[in-house]
Order: structure tokens, then C-alpha cells, then sequence
């Protein structure tokens, strides 16, 4: 718990509010009979309700076989323990914690309406903006759904160089990306490129035309392989806002 005043008995903040150890209460009030006793008599006495009123739970670092118990009270608990004493002590935590109180009021100043009416405003304007957006990159993604076979290489390549010129990344860099994108959908472009470079091999193809095999020399291979690409790299033109 968070120590949120360090006075006559420490306050914390908790999960549901303020709260006070009942040890700390206990031993401010002088009360003259041990702990336990006397809170289990409180709490029996004046109907207290555990995980409304108080929570109990162990002392860390005790022994886990007879642990020490702490109390947790909230702050309206302690109030009225202390009030329940009838003696200058209780009256003396009553009045601390009224004060405390108080002055954690004052600093949680409930919003205006007309504030409440500018945030909601806000965050409609927000939530329109953000709409705005997403049907711009669907429209986007909409404009570049069809692109003829004998197209999408210049496609891609045009696509592709646009998204350098706005990013500032070079050509090379972009590719690398579309093509690491295009691998996380299932595919092996570099073992496909050595496999083609392989084949053509095999069938004596000279080595100066299979250096010049390209990735997407694989990718041209299989239409499926081609409207992949191509949506990797229209993707990529709507997260660059390229399209």
C-alpha cells in the first residue's frame, strides 16, 4: 500500500481507499488489552464485515506455521474504533482522520459538466477522425484490389520505389521488406531462387543468365504466388501511407 499521510497514525491508499492499520490504531489508543483481543472484540462487537470494512491476511517474513495477523481497516472503520473508545485518544484519531478526510476531498474536485461535456465532445471527434482513417486505407486497399498479371511486376516495382521516396529508405531496403513480409505468409523465396538457379543449371542454361535470376522470377512462376506479392505490397503501401 501506498503511505499517503504519515501523521499521528499512518493512512494508506488502497485499493478501495484510504485505509489504517489496525496495529498502528491500536497502539496510538493505548487501549491496555493485546491486539488480537481487542480487535477481534471490535470487530465482533460492532458488526464489522471483512472485505468491506477490513481485510485480514499475514505478516510477511512470519512464521508460516502461527503467523501474525494484520488488520486493515478502512478509514470510516478506524474512524468509528476510535470513536467507540470514548477517551481523549479515540476523540483525538477521530478528529485526524476526519481531517484526512477532508482534505483527500478536496483534492478529487468532481468535473464540471460543462468539462465533461468538452471531453466527451473530444473523444467523439476522436473516434470520428480515427473512423475517417480506417475507411481512407480500406478505399485505399479497395483502389489497388485488381492489377492485371502482365501489370503487377511495374506494379510492385513503382509501388515499392514510391514508398522509398516517402520514407526516405533506399529501393533495396523496401524490397527486403516486401519480401521478408512475403515469406511470413508461408513461403521460402531463397530456397525457391536456388532451387530455379539449380534447375536451370541442370539444363545448361549459362551462368551469366542464372545470375540474373531474380525473386521475382520465382514469384511469376505461379499466379498464387503473384496475388500474394502483390497484396504484401499494397499492405505495405497503406502502413507507409503510399497508396
Amino acid at each position: 500500500m501506498k503511505l499517503l499521510e504519515n501523521g499521528i497514525i499512518p493512512v494508506y491508499e488502497s485499493k478501495t481507499g484510504q485505509a489504517v492499520n489496525a496495529r498502528d490504531l491500536h497502539e496510538f489508543l493505548e487501549v491496555g488489552r493485546d491486539f488480537t483481543t481487542w480487535i477481534k472484540d471490535r470487530i465482533e462487537k460492532y458488526g464489522f464485515t471483512e472485505n468491506e470494512d477490513f481485510v485480514i491476511f499475514p505478516e510477511s517474513g512470519e512464521n508460516p506455521g502461527r503467523p501474525k495477523m494484520k488488520y486493515i481497516l478502512s478509514l470510516d472503520t478506524a474512524k468509528e474504533i476510535a470513536m467507540v473508545e470514548n477517551n481523549e485518544r479515540g476523540s483525538e484519531a477521530r478528529k485526524y482522520f476526519i481531517s484526512i478526510e477532508k482534505k483527500f476531498k478536496q483534492l478529487v474536485k468532481p468535473k464540471c459538466i460543462e468539462d465533461v461535456l468538452i471531453e466527451s465532445l473530444q473523444e467523439m471527434k476522436n473516434i470520428r477522425l480515427a473512423l475517417t482513417e480506417t475507411k481512407q486505407e480500406v478505399q485505399a486497399i479497395r483502389d489497388t484490389i485488381i492489377v492485371c498479371p502482365e501489370d503487377w511486376r511495374k506494379y510492385c516495382v513503382d509501388a515499392l520505389r514510391k514508398i522509398a521516396f516517402i520514407t526516405g529508405m533506399s529501393y533495396e531496403e523496401v524490397n527486403r521488406i516486401s519480401y521478408e513480409a512475403f515469406d511470413l505468409k508461408g513461403y521460402d523465396l531463397n530456397a525457391r531462387l536456388k532451387n530455379r538457379r539449380e534447375t536451370a543449371e541442370s539444363y545448361g542454361v549459362s551462368r551469366t543468365k542464372i545470375n540474373l535470376m531474380n525473386k521475382l522470377d520465382c514469384i511469376g512462376e505461379d499466379k498464387r504466388l503473384i496475388n500474394t506479392y502483390v497484396n504484401v505490397v499494397k499492405e505495405m503501401s497503406v502502413k507507409y501511407k503510399a497508396a
